[in-house]
């Protein structure tokens, strides 16, 4: 499965030769200022410790794709296609879905940029830089992109 290897992330050319990309997302529940953080803010290096989120400088809950916060870029070229498998592996069994943001929903399933399906598939198109958030409730805010 290609996850921003170098069979999609590369030079786009024209006329394009679009390819098929996958990504997978595994989503889980993290918090800010989490033991990663040691002592944080108190200690600023501590704020730059792997998977430590000290946002705004206190303990809340976030949601993390691929144990990263913002969540993976998906860099593609204009025309390609995208599938993206999601796990949600959010440990309180909350529902998950992923809006896609300024992305043409053509020939897909109904609804297809608001999904809760294990996976979603869609042409990149029109080009440019687009963004992606979780979709159910308070989750919207929750996921730092």
């Amino acid at each position: 499965m290609v996850n921003n290897s170098s069979d999609c992330f590369r030079e786009c050319e024209f006329p394009a030769k679009p390819r098929l990309c996958e990504f997978e997302f595994t989503v889980t529940w993290w918090y800010t200022l989490a033991a990663a953080c040691t002592d944080c803010p108190d200690v600023r290096e501590d704020c730059s410790a792997y998977r430590c989120y000290s946002v705004d400088g206190s303990r809340r809950p976030i949601l993390t794709v691929n144990e990263m916060s913002p969540g993976p870029s998906i860099q593609v070229c204009h025309g390609d296609t995208i599938r993206v498998k999601v796990k949600n592996e959010l440990q309180d069994g909350s529902s998950l879905t992923i809006h896609w943001h300024g992305i043409h929903q053509f020939n897909t399933v109904w609804r297809s940029d608001d999904y809760s399906m294990p996976h979603t598939k869609f042409v990149a198109d029109p080009p440019g830089t687009h963004w992606w958030h979780s979709h159910v409730g308070v989750q919207r805010g929750l996921l730092v992109l």
